[in-house]
């Protein structure tokens, strides 16, 4: 795939990625630095399909003020490319009762769902991906498709190719930043959807079986086959923007059959692969977006148009590591910039406030605010350390009650 490149806000580094979330790499030249600014609603996973520009803060003998600014979504991603009668309902099933396949017979029972995804800019084929059929909508007029998209790209038109060589326009029902899961829709039935396994139900070294359409297509239908290394390994980019705990394998994967399907021994799909963008492929380390994530993930896109999480609702920098340590602070500690208005923490923290601990347990990795919230719900009561620096420079610290609200307006 073509490799993006990131524009310089600065002219002196190459601007980086958070979950969807872009951050200007710039340092104040304060007594207390922060690093790289972030717009983010926090979330379990990610929220918005679409990129947030930000600026560089300004600080003032301390953790101060700052600013942000929204870039629009991406016009493809909204209701009215959706369309009406978007609905599905998946969920995975236990393969305990079940007896284990051949691999052939996995191939076969499973090859009529696999697609190729061609994405075009501007009228040329910007990459080819693989896929495969998850179901329909109610009144059965829809074919939804599960793939793997780049998030930021604005795509001109898209067609699906399926096992029998047809090939069919299709529309973006939604995609997901934090993992780039992408939903699509064709206007045609008939197809035979995969069957779901649970990916919790995984062990490390048990077989596992990847398919999909490698270079552009030219060879549809490859299969390879290897075993799971973790059935939890943690992928997060600040510039390719993903962040969740993935499946790790050895059943090659390359751009071509990013987005199709891994299977179980028993011919559920217990993943999507995916493409890290790096070049660990080299080495025989692949991912897939487990299928306990990714049925979640494909239930919101197609019923509700994006992935609802829960959220503080806030604008938020990285503490950097020189203030970290200067304070004697976590290292994946926060820096509130902005509370929203719908926010619960309204009128309970200020701008420069610093979230150190969420539960009682400290935020010690950069990131890891997102991977403490992801077993948060929407509407559950949670408890933050806070960290204020007075003008002395002494740190205070305080416990403040938050409710998690919805990303979703």
């Amino acid at each position: 795939m073509k490799k993006r490149e990131n524009r310089d806000l600065r002219g002196e580094q190459p601007q980086e990625f958070y979950d969807y979330v872009r951050y200007a790499a710039s340092k104040p030249e304060k007594k207390v630095k922060t690093g790289k600014i972030v717009f983010i609603c926090v979330m379990i996973f990610a929220l918005l399909v679409g990129v947030c520009t930000v600026g560089a803060l300004a600080f003032k003998g301390g953790i101060g003020s700052g600013s942000a600014e929204k870039v629009t979504a991406r016009s493809e991603d909204t209701a009215a490319n959706r369309g009406e009668d978007n609905s599905i309902f998946l969920k995975t099933e236990s393969s305990k009762a079940l007896e284990e396949l051949p691999t052939d017979e996995i191939v076969n029972v499973n090859k009529s769902g696999m697609v190729q995804v061609e994405f075009y800019v501007g009228g040329e084929l910007y990459e080819s991906r693989s896929g495969f059929v998850v179901g329909t909508n109610d009144k059965n007029t829809k074919t939804y498709i599960a793939t793997f998209a780049d998030p930021q790209t604005e795509f001109s038109r898209i067609k699906v190719i399926f096992n029998n060589n047809k090939k069919y326009s299709a529309v973006l029902i939604g995609r997901d930043a934090r993992t780039n899961v992408c939903v699509l829709a064709v206007k045609k039935t008939g197809f035979k959807p995969v069957k779901f396994g649970s990916s919790s139900e995984l062990l490390q070294g048990e077989k596992v079986i990847s398919m999909g359409a490698v270079d552009n297509g030219q060879y549809f239908g490859s299969v390879s086959q290897g075993a799971v290394s973790s059935v939890c390994r943690k992928l997060h980019s600040n510039e390719y923007l993903y962040h969740f705990n993935a499946i790790q394998h050895d059943a090659s994967v390359n751009s071509g059959n990013c987005g199709g399907a891994l299977f179980n021994r028993f011919g559920q799909v217990v993943g999507l692969n995916f493409d890290p963008y790096t070049y660990y492929g080299d080495n025989g380390i692949y991912f897939a977006v487990p299928s306990n994530l990714l049925v979640s993930i494909i239930n919101d896109l197609v019923n509700i148009g994006e992935v609802e999480r829960a959220s503080l609702l806030i604008y938020f920098e990285q503490l950097d590591d020189e203030s970290a340590e200067q304070y004697n602070l976590p290292s994946g500690s926060i820096v509130i910039s902005q509370v929203q208005e719908k926010s619960d923490l309204k009128g309970k923290v200020k701008q420069g406030d610093i979230i150190v601990a969420v539960n009682g347990e400290k935020l010690t990795e950069k990131g890891m605010i997102l991977d403490v919230l992801d077993s948060c719900r929407v509407g559950e009561d949670i408890t933050l350390k806070i960290a204020r620096i007075d003008s002395s420079g002494r740190v205070n610290y305080r416990s403040v009650k938050c409710r998690l609200m919805t990303n979703i307006d």
